[in-house]
C-alpha cells in the first residue's frame, strides 16, 4: 500500500510541475484571482469570515501539538 501512495504522490508532483511549472507569476496570479472571484460569487461572504472558518482548524492543530486549545 505504501508503494501505491508514493507512486500517486510522484504522479501528482510530476503533473503539477508539467502544468504549473512553466507558468509565469502573473498568469498564476490571474488564475488565483479568477478562482477567488468565483468563490465570492458562490458565497458572497467568502473571504470576510476567514478567521471564523479556520478557528476550528487552529484549535485542532494546537491540541495535536500538545498545546492548550486557546492561546
Amino acid at each position: 500500500m505504501q508503494k501505491d501512495s508514493q507512486k500517486v504522490e510522484a504522479l501528482e508532483i510530476a503533473h503539477d510541475r508539467r502544468i504549473y511549472g512553466p507558468m509565469e507569476y502573473l498568469e498564476k496570479l490571474r488564475r488565483f484571482e479568477a478562482l477567488w472571484m468565483h468563490a465570492v460569487r458562490l458565497d458572497p461572504l467568502f473571504g470576510r469570515r476567514w478567521q471564523e472558518d479556520i478557528q476550528a482548524d487552529l484549535i485542532l492543530a494546537r491540541v495535536l501539538n500538545g498545546l492548550p486549545p486557546q492561546a
